[in-house]
């Protein structure tokens, strides 16, 4: 069974669960989803700013496990 990894690039716990019981739910038992929260980055993700600081902790959780595919919500944004 594939593995997948859903990283919350914020530090909200809570946000995190979420995020893996909706994909769970949708994905069913075709796959093995996984969750991690990046709890070095900010509370939440409302901007450039906070892109950038979410990004060392969401590599370093990508760079801690194999998974057969791996997400994170983070975007960064910029402003033209």
């Amino acid at each position: 069974m594939p593995r997948l990894l859903i990283v919350n690039p914020n530090s909200t716990v809570a946000m995190t669960e979420r995020m893996g019981h909706t994909a769970q739910s949708v994905i069913g038992d075709q796959a093995e989803i996984q969750t991690r929260t990046n709890l070095t980055g900010p509370a939440a993700v409302e901007g450039c700013r906070d892109g950038v600081l979410a990004g060392p902790g969401i590599l370093k959780i990508l760079t801690e496990e194999s998974y057969d595919a791996a997400r994170s919500s983070a975007a960064l944004m910029t402003q033209l």
